[in-house]
């Protein structure tokens, strides 16, 4: 099937080149609640679909990158932080006011 070969080559192609930092900057500006959450579900990888279609190779493949890649995540609401944040720093006039 040509759809199907396209699909897998476009997801090896992606596997292939995946970012080690992932810099999201207000990248919720202008999403409706629903696309906020299915973004950070995707982000965080929390939910099934997202490796719909993957064989366990990938499924492993992407699960070990989502181990290792850093996340910036610029955000003026903790709701759209992702789930998965090992740190955060807060700001205030340029300053930290708050890590964890």
């Amino acid at each position: 099937d040509l759809h199907l070969s396209l699909r897998r080559q476009r997801q090896m192609c992606i596997r292939d080149s995946r970012p080690s930092m992932l810099i999201l900057d207000e990248a919720f500006q202008g999403m409706s609640g629903h696309q906020v959450a299915k973004t950070r579900a995707f982000i965080d990888g929390t939910q099934s679909w997202v490796y719909e279609g993957m064989s366990d190779t990938e499924r492993t493949v992407d699960r070990a990158w989502r181990e290792k890649v850093v996340i910036v995540a610029v955000s003026h609401y903790e709701s759209e932080w992702p789930l998965t944040c090992g740190c955060l720093l807060r700001l205030s006039q340029g300053r930290v006011i708050e890590s964890f």
